[in-house]
Protein backbone atom coordinates (compact mmCIF):
# COMPACT_ATOMS: atom_id res chain seq x y z
CA UNK A 1 0.00 0.00 0.00
CA UNK A 2 3.05 2.59 0.62
CA UNK A 3 4.50 2.49 -2.52
CA UNK A 4 1.16 2.63 -4.56
CA UNK A 5 0.21 5.50 -2.31
CA UNK A 6 3.81 6.79 -3.33
CA UNK A 7 2.94 6.32 -6.69
CA UNK A 8 -0.51 8.05 -6.52
CA UNK A 9 1.35 10.84 -4.71
CA UNK A 10 4.11 11.76 -7.45
CA UNK A 11 1.17 12.13 -10.07
CA UNK A 12 0.49 15.32 -8.36
CA UNK A 13 -3.34 15.71 -9.51
CA UNK A 14 -5.74 16.60 -6.24
CA UNK A 15 -7.36 13.27 -6.77
CA UNK A 16 -4.27 10.71 -7.01
CA UNK A 17 -2.56 12.96 -3.51
CA UNK A 18 -5.99 12.14 -2.23
CA UNK A 19 -5.90 8.10 -3.26
CA UNK A 20 -2.05 8.30 -2.31
CA UNK A 21 -3.13 9.25 1.14
CA UNK A 22 -5.65 7.12 1.43
CA UNK A 23 -3.25 3.97 0.44
CA UNK A 24 -1.04 5.28 3.26
CA UNK A 25 -3.99 5.15 5.67
CA UNK A 26 -4.56 2.00 4.63
CA UNK A 27 -0.85 0.87 4.63
CA UNK A 28 -0.59 2.55 8.14
CA UNK A 29 -3.84 0.81 9.59
CA UNK A 30 -2.42 -3.02 8.87
CA UNK A 31 0.73 -2.22 10.97
CA UNK A 32 3.49 -3.89 9.87
CA UNK A 33 7.30 -2.90 10.15
CA UNK A 34 7.22 0.37 8.01
CA UNK A 35 3.96 2.03 9.77
CA UNK A 36 6.43 4.37 11.22
CA UNK A 37 7.71 5.70 7.83
CA UNK A 38 3.88 5.84 7.22
CA UNK A 39 3.24 7.74 9.73
CA UNK A 40 5.47 10.80 8.99
CA UNK A 41 4.67 10.67 5.62
CA UNK A 42 0.78 11.06 6.35
CA UNK A 43 1.95 13.41 9.31
CA UNK A 44 4.12 15.42 6.31
CA UNK A 45 0.88 15.37 4.14
CA UNK A 46 -1.31 16.90 6.81
CA UNK A 47 1.26 19.55 7.94
CA UNK A 48 1.58 20.60 4.14
CA UNK A 49 -2.24 20.84 3.90
CA UNK A 50 -2.61 22.85 6.86
CA UNK A 51 -0.35 24.98 6.00
CA UNK A 52 -2.19 25.78 2.81
CA UNK A 53 -5.05 26.41 4.60
CA UNK A 54 -3.52 28.69 7.08
CA UNK A 55 -1.96 30.77 4.31
CA UNK A 56 -5.43 31.00 2.45
CA UNK A 57 -6.96 31.94 5.47
CA UNK A 58 -4.54 35.09 5.98
CA UNK A 59 -6.01 36.28 2.45
CA UNK A 60 -9.00 39.17 2.05
CA UNK A 61 -11.34 37.16 1.17
CA UNK A 62 -10.55 34.10 2.42
CA UNK A 63 -13.25 31.43 3.36
CA UNK A 64 -14.32 31.32 6.73
CA UNK A 65 -13.71 27.43 7.05
CA UNK A 66 -9.69 27.82 5.88
CA UNK A 67 -8.81 28.12 9.62
CA UNK A 68 -10.68 25.42 11.14
CA UNK A 69 -9.60 23.13 7.97
CA UNK A 70 -5.78 23.91 9.01
CA UNK A 71 -6.54 23.24 12.48
CA UNK A 72 -7.96 19.83 11.29
CA UNK A 73 -4.99 18.87 9.03
CA UNK A 74 -2.62 19.91 12.10
CA UNK A 75 -4.41 17.56 14.27
CA UNK A 76 -4.32 14.74 11.87
CA UNK A 77 -0.30 15.70 11.47
CA UNK A 78 -0.31 14.80 15.20
CA UNK A 79 -2.55 12.34 15.30
CA UNK A 80 0.32 10.69 12.70
CA UNK A 81 3.34 11.78 14.53
CA UNK A 82 2.78 12.27 18.26
CA UNK A 83 6.71 14.19 18.17
CA UNK A 84 5.67 16.84 15.89
CA UNK A 85 6.44 20.08 17.53
CA UNK A 86 5.71 21.42 14.46
CA UNK A 87 1.99 20.47 14.02
CA UNK A 88 1.87 21.10 17.72
CA UNK A 89 2.80 25.12 17.07
CA UNK A 90 0.78 24.98 14.20
CA UNK A 91 -2.63 24.23 16.12
CA UNK A 92 -1.53 27.17 18.72
CA UNK A 93 -1.02 29.35 15.60
CA UNK A 94 -4.27 28.51 14.16
CA UNK A 95 -6.18 28.48 17.37
CA UNK A 96 -5.04 32.12 18.03
CA UNK A 97 -5.58 33.35 14.34
CA UNK A 98 -9.11 32.04 14.79
CA UNK A 99 -9.81 33.85 17.82
CA UNK A 100 -8.15 37.05 15.27
CA UNK A 101 -10.52 36.65 12.82
CA UNK A 102 -13.69 35.83 14.30
CA UNK A 103 -12.74 39.80 16.34
CA UNK A 104 -12.17 41.08 13.16
CA UNK A 105 -15.41 39.56 11.88
CA UNK A 106 -17.24 41.35 14.89
CA UNK A 107 -15.70 44.54 14.57
CA UNK A 108 -17.02 44.82 11.75
CA UNK A 109 -20.59 43.26 11.97
CA UNK A 110 -20.63 46.43 14.56
CA UNK A 111 -19.49 49.03 11.91
CA UNK A 112 -21.81 47.66 9.58
CA UNK A 113 -24.65 48.25 12.68
CA UNK A 114 -23.24 51.68 13.60
CA UNK A 115 -23.53 52.55 10.33
CA UNK A 116 -27.35 51.65 9.81
CA UNK A 117 -28.15 53.63 12.70
CA UNK A 118 -26.81 56.52 11.51
CA UNK A 119 -28.59 56.19 8.15
CA UNK A 120 -31.98 55.76 10.34
CA UNK A 121 -30.60 58.86 11.55
CA UNK A 122 -30.23 60.91 8.33
CA UNK A 123 -33.45 59.28 7.13
CA UNK A 124 -35.34 61.21 10.28
CA UNK A 125 -33.43 64.26 9.55
CA UNK A 126 -34.82 64.40 6.25
CA UNK A 127 -38.71 63.38 7.11
CA UNK A 128 -38.09 66.84 9.39
CA UNK A 129 -36.48 68.55 7.00
CA UNK A 130 -33.28 69.49 8.69
CA UNK A 131 -31.67 69.01 5.46
CA UNK A 132 -28.34 70.20 6.59
CA UNK A 133 -28.29 67.40 9.12
CA UNK A 134 -29.59 64.83 6.83
CA UNK A 135 -26.44 65.59 4.41
CA UNK A 136 -23.77 65.47 7.44
CA UNK A 137 -25.83 61.91 8.87
CA UNK A 138 -25.75 60.59 5.37
CA UNK A 139 -21.67 61.46 5.13
CA UNK A 140 -21.02 60.11 8.36
CA UNK A 141 -22.75 56.88 7.70
CA UNK A 142 -20.92 56.76 4.66
CA UNK A 143 -17.52 57.11 6.88
CA UNK A 144 -18.24 54.07 8.73
CA UNK A 145 -18.79 52.22 6.24
CA UNK A 146 -16.09 52.77 4.13
CA UNK A 147 -14.16 51.57 7.57
CA UNK A 148 -15.61 47.99 6.96
CA UNK A 149 -12.79 45.69 5.67
CA UNK A 150 -11.82 43.84 2.64
CA UNK A 151 -11.10 40.52 3.96
CA UNK A 152 -14.56 39.58 4.25
CA UNK A 153 -16.47 38.79 1.08
CA UNK A 154 -19.81 39.03 2.60
CA UNK A 155 -19.16 42.10 4.39
CA UNK A 156 -17.35 43.89 1.46
CA UNK A 157 -20.97 43.74 -0.58
CA UNK A 158 -22.71 45.06 2.22
CA UNK A 159 -20.30 47.48 2.44
CA UNK A 160 -20.28 48.37 -1.25
CA UNK A 161 -24.26 48.39 -1.74
CA UNK A 162 -24.10 50.72 1.20
CA UNK A 163 -22.11 52.89 0.13
CA UNK A 164 -24.08 53.56 -3.01
CA UNK A 165 -27.30 53.81 -1.53
CA UNK A 166 -25.67 56.57 0.75
CA UNK A 167 -24.18 58.47 -1.85
CA UNK A 168 -28.10 58.10 -4.12
CA UNK A 169 -30.14 59.37 -0.32
CA UNK A 170 -27.25 62.41 0.18
CA UNK A 171 -27.27 63.58 -3.09
CA UNK A 172 -31.36 63.36 -3.43
CA UNK A 173 -31.05 65.32 -0.33
CA UNK A 174 -28.94 68.21 -2.42
CA UNK A 175 -31.45 68.05 -5.01
CA UNK A 176 -34.24 68.69 -2.68
CA UNK A 177 -32.67 71.25 -1.57
CA UNK A 178 -31.93 73.19 -4.64
CA UNK A 179 -35.48 72.59 -5.75
CA UNK A 180 -36.66 74.19 -2.24
CA UNK A 181 -34.10 77.16 -2.67
CA UNK A 182 -35.14 77.85 -6.57
CA UNK A 183 -39.01 77.81 -5.40
CA UNK A 184 -38.01 79.92 -3.17
CA UNK A 185 -36.28 81.88 -5.39
CA UNK A 186 -39.09 81.94 -8.27
CA UNK A 187 -41.40 83.12 -5.16
CA UNK A 188 -39.29 85.92 -4.11
CA UNK A 189 -39.32 87.21 -8.14
CA UNK A 190 -43.05 86.59 -8.20
CA UNK A 191 -43.54 88.66 -5.52
CA UNK A 192 -40.81 91.50 -6.30
CA UNK A 193 -42.98 91.64 -9.99
CA UNK A 194 -46.18 92.16 -8.53
CA UNK A 195 -44.48 95.20 -6.01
Amino acid sequence: YEEVGDLYRAFGTKESIRQGVREWRNAHDLGGRDRRKVAVKLSEHYLQEGLFYLERGKLPGSDASDFPLAKSAFEQALEFDRSSEKAAEYIQTTRVAIVEREARFQVNIDLIATGDRVQYEAEEAKKDMDFGRAIMMYRTAEGIFEAVSDEFTELKKIRTNKLIELERARKAVIGDVMKLASDVIERGERLAEED
